[in-house]
Formats: C-alpha cells, sequence, structure tokens
C-alpha cells in the first residue's frame, strides 16, 4: 500500500542511506537499442552510481563482459533475453525466478525499468515515462492488418497497466508528467520530471568538414526508416517548395535519418513538388559527425506534433543553430525563448519562417549566443539526481 504523499524534501530526508538500484538496461541488447531508449539508459548508467547509490546493471546474458568493458562504476548481471518485458513483447516476461533471485542475490532496494512496463518485483519501483505516442498520435496503431494493429494497442495499454503499480514515476518532461496524470490516473506526487539532454560535449564546431556534403542548409534530423505521423515531412517539403528557386539553391534542405520506406517516399514527394535538386538525404549521420551536421545548418526545422523531449531542438540550440517547430507538448519547454513556434500543419506559415530565419542574421547571431548557455540547464547529471530523488521517493512511499 502506498503512504501519504509527501514532498520530495521529505522523501529525501526520510531515506538518508546508501541505495541499491536495479536497473534494467537489457534494451541495450536488442536490435536499434543503441537508440531511443537504449540511449537514455546508457547515459544514465555512465551517471547514477555515486556515494549513496549502488548500481547494478542488468543486461542479457552473454553480454556481461562487454558491458563490463563499457560501465565500470557498476555491477552487471544477466538474465535471458526471453525473458525481457517490451510492450509489444510476451507478458510472461514479467514474472520470472531469474530476475527475482537476480535482485536477491545483490541485496536491490529499488526496481527501475526505463521502459513503460513493469515487471512484477517484491519491492520498490520506479518507472520511465518518456511518452504517450501510441495513445496520443492518431492512427499510430493503424495497419493494413487491422487485427495485428488492434493486437499492438492490446499489448500496449496491458502493458501500461501494469506500470500503475509503480511507487514513482519518472517523467523526462512536463508534458510527459501531464500525459502520465491524464492516462494512467496517477497522483502528480508520485512523479518526478527528469528532462533528459543533448550528448555530453556537442557544441558548435565548424572546424570539421560538413557530414553531409553542402552547408547554409535547413536540417531535419530524425528517423526515416519508417513514417511518423506526428513528424509533418509532407509539411516541411510543401513549405520549401514554396521558397525561390534562388532562395532553395543557396539554402538547401537536408533530411537527416535512417534510409528505408519513408526515405523512399519523401524522395517521391520532393520529386512531385520538383525540389529534388535541392533536397539532400544522407542517410544515418554518426553520433561523431552530430556537433558537425548541426554547425553547418543555416537552421533546424522540427515539425512534430507531440514529442516527449524534443531531442533535436536541445541539439540545435547547443550548437547555437535557430529552430523552427510546432508549440505543442514538450516542445515549449526544450525551445523556451529561442525556438521559433509555427502553427502544425501550415506549410505557408512554416515557409515564411523558414524565409525569414535565412535572411535574419541579426537573430541568427543571438541564437549562436545564448543559445548554448540555454542547452547546458539540460544536463546528464541532472537527469541522474533527479532520478536518484525517484529512488528515494520510492522507497518512501512503498
Amino acid at each position: 500500500m502506498l503512504k501519504t504523499h509527501e514532498n520530495l524534501t521529505t522523501a529525501r530526508d526520510r531515506v538518508p542511506r546508501v541505495i541499491n538500484v536495479a536497473l534494467d538496461a537489457r534494451i541495450l541488447d536488442l536490435p536499434g537499442g543503441e537508440r531511443g531508449f537504449g540511449t537514455y539508459v546508457r547515459e544514465l548508467a555512465t551517471r547514477l552510481a555515486d556515494d549513496v547509490t549502488n548500481v547494478t546493471l542488468l543486461v542479457c546474458s552473454g553480454h556481461e563482459a562487454h558491458w563490463k568493458r563499457v560501465f565500470d562504476n557498476v555491477t552487471i548481471a544477466g538474465l535471458p533475453v526471453r525473458d525481457v518485458p517490451t510492450w509489444l513483447g510476451s507478458h510472461d516476461a514479467l514474472r520470472t525466478p531469474e530476475l527475482t533471485d537476480t535482485l536477491r542475490t545483490h541485496g536491490c532496494d529499488v526496481f527501475h525499468s526505463p521502459l513503460p512496463v513493469l515487471p512484477d518485483v517484491d519491492m520498490a519501483s520506479v518507472v520511465t515515462l518518456l511518452d504517450f505516442i501510441p495513445l496520443r498520435v492518431a492512427r499510430y496503431f493503424r495497419r493494413r492488418n487491422v487485427l495485428a494493429g488492434w493486437m499492438q494497442r492490446r499489448s500496449y495499454c496491458r502493458a501500461l497497466e501494469t506500470c500503475r503499480a509503480a511507487d514513482a514515476f519518472v517523467a523526462i518532461s512536463e508534458s510527459t508528467a501531464r500525459d502520465a496524470v491524464d492516462v494512467l490516473g496517477v497522483d502528480r506526487t508520485r512523479m518526478v520530471v527528469s528532462p533528459l539532454a543533448p550528448p555530453a560535449g556537442l557544441a558548435r564546431d565548424r572546424t570539421r568538414r560538413s557530414p553531409v556534403g553542402v552547408t547554409d542548409y535547413f536540417l531535419y534530423v530524425g528517423s526515416l526508416s519508417q513514417p511518423e505521423k506526428r513528424r509533418e515531412l509532407d509539411v516541411l517539403l510543401e513549405a520549401y517548395a514554396q521558397l525561390s528557386v534562388p532562395a532553395r539553391w543557396r539554402t538547401p534542405l537536408v533530411l537527416a535519418g535512417s534510409p528505408g520506406r519513408e526515405s523512399q517516399r519523401l524522395a517521391g514527394v520532393a520529386a512531385r513538388l520538383g525540389i529534388e535538386s535541392t533536397v539532400v538525404m544522407p542517410g544515418y549521420v554518426a553520433r561523431d559527425d552530430l556537433a558537425a551536421l548541426y554547425s553547418w545548418a543555416r537552421c533546424v526545422v522540427f515539425p512534430s506534433t507531440y514529442e516527449g523531449c524534443g531531442l533535436p531542438v536541445l541539439e540545435s540550440l547547443r550548437c547555437g543553430v535557430p529552430v523552427i517547430t510546432y508549440p505543442n507538448t514538450s516542445l515549449l519547454e526544450v525551445g523556451g525563448a529561442l525556438a521559433h513556434f509555427t502553427p502544425p500543419s501550415d506549410p505557408l506559415a512554416l515557409a515564411a519562417a523558414m524565409a525569414r530565419i535565412a535572411a535574419d542574421d541579426d537573430w541568427c547571431t543571438k541564437v549562436a549566443q545564448e543559445g548554448p548557455a540555454f542547452a547546458t540547464t539540460f544536463s546528464w547529471e541532472t537527469t541522474a539526481e533527479r532520478t536518484r530523488t525517484a529512488y528515494r521517493l520510492a522507497l518512501e512511499l512503498h
């Protein structure tokens, strides 16, 4: 049973001991685990352990040696890959003897799930909530196979139901926290808002060559492998087509992200609009080239209708590059006073904003001067510290 909810300061004072945390990091060993949830887990695990927090990192069996080389300040424990609980996976994985035995062996006080699904554990628990895209974005589960779409939605909703049993939650934005109250019906006092951050060391750098072969471009960053209904890339292409031919030659449009069905479709849209000669799709850009990718951009354009965090906006500002985005969800939080907000689904308004920023040297100078300082207020060290606060809150409420 949950105790009476208390403020975070009281929770911190009531649990003044070293906390042994089990962080479920098995997502790192799954396909694509180096991005998305995986990035969050890796950055968090690197910084969580301190004088009052011991961390046991749960990884997939057979990968222990690799992760011991990566993380030198945490304990590594292996669990069967078949038992990884994911919201699209088998819910038989929610209670396994191996997990129970491992948590007991390592004397864990708190179990932390970075995914929106909580295994059945007999201890204080924390769940990280990144977003509610599957429920907030229209037609997310729409498939040619109606039954498959229905089953995926059902699986996701079942996973969310398990999260209600968590003692405390980490929400990566105020927007996500509000959605959690609405969707899960949990008390806001059980939540700690702990924003994500750009990669450590990311900064403006034009000493390296542009990784996409052009400079002074409009830039969009995001996966292009599958359609993302919340990312209005058709609107972006239509807006870009509104610019004059000389303006498009001066400022190409770069769509950077892993290629696939969506990049092929967008190439067709660009051809139909007659702008294919100035639209560049370089594919996935390596993390080491991220600073140069942003730094050589004239402006980042991120037309998204829903974001749990909106990291590309923060990354752009960290590199001192202007950004255009929509005034919704977490984008208002990470954009602050330096982002240029335009109405969603309006190519004419977006085109006007792009033309304005392309010609406004004064605004570009302002963002170059003030953007990095603003983005630095979001750091992984702060994320780790607020996550530790969530652990103490979970122990107090368990």
